[in-house]
């Protein structure tokens, strides 16, 4: 990881965690509940869905440096601590969990386990009691300062990539285009979430499945019989427009798909 951690660093809107764990990863308490899933247009039909569990869920897309301290590894192309982790598949966030898991019960010897949320727990805890296309009032208020997305996303940062070709090493540039920003500098959603609307799609429990009109009770995935290839992901990029990132837009791709803009958040059952 970068040496200059501090250069790094952001200046984040301060909202406390409900709970930080044993390696520092931040999460908000997200109250049990019902809502309407899915959006007209967007993600039909719309139905409603019973959320019966509270759940901890990351405040922020899990982050280099979270990452590399459970795998001793970043994948990502352009490297800080206080990015999002992308160039992950499905598959290795369930690794990431397990060694999680493995660390935290071997420490606390708790019951409680992480796991990617549902595509039903990310967009009720993304829309925090909005029933819109964002948790922001999207007429009133400026997209800019609530989602990353590609007119937005053109900076010059100070970032670290790999080069070398027998022994790579991590060197210091500048990189100028739309890419990924920290976690945190935007403003959060009512349950204290940040980044739900662009910077990078997060993976999902789910199989992919169409929606149905009925009332559902924590639902999880494709039905058992349907044969789908596909692991559902949320919350748009900074390489989207802006409505890809609404609450309820939906994307999917094989569970070993890996992408710059593709990351992940995590939560934790009570």
């Amino acid at each position: 990881m970068p040496p200059d951690k501090r250069k790094n660093s952001v200046n984040k809107i301060n909202v406390e965690p409900d709970l930080i764990n044993s390696i520092g990863m931040k999460f908000k308490l997200i109250p049990a509940g019902r809502f309407l899933m899915g959006q007209k247009d967007i993600a039909e039909p719309v139905h409603e869905v019973n959320i019966t569990k509270p759940y901890y869920m990351g405040m922020y897309p899990v982050t280099q440096h979270e990452w590399e301290t459970i795998m001793d590894d970043n994948p990502s192309d352009i490297q800080r601590e206080d990015f999002p982790v992308v160039n992950i598949s499905w598959y290795d966030c369930q690794e990431f969990i397990q060694k999680l898991n493995g660390i935290e019960f071997n420490q606390e010897k708790k019951s409680y386990k992480y796991r990617l949320p549902t595509e039903a727990e990310w967009e009720y805890a993304c829309r925090a009691g909005s029933k819109s296309l964002f948790y922001f009032d999207h007429k009133k208020e400026d997209q800019d300062d609530y989602i990353w997305h590609f007119k937005n996303s053109e900076v010059t940062q100070e970032v670290y990539t790999e080069k070398g070709v027998l022994e790579k090493k991590l060197v210091k540039i500048k990189k100028t285009g739309r890419m990924i920003h920290p976690v945190g500098q935007l403003k959060p959603n009512k349950f204290g979430l940040f980044d739900m609307h662009g910077n990078v799609y997060e993976w999902c429990e789910d199989w992919y499945c169409d929606y149905v009109k009925d009332k559902l009770i924590d639902p999880i995935g494709s039905p058992k019989g349907i044969k789908v290839r596909s692991k559902m992901f949320r919350g748009g990029s900074c390489m989207n427009f802006a409505g890809y990132g609404a609450s309820a837009h939906r994307d999917s791709r094989i569970p070993s798909y890996r992408s710059e803009v593709v990351g992940v958040r995590i939560v934790r059952e009570l």
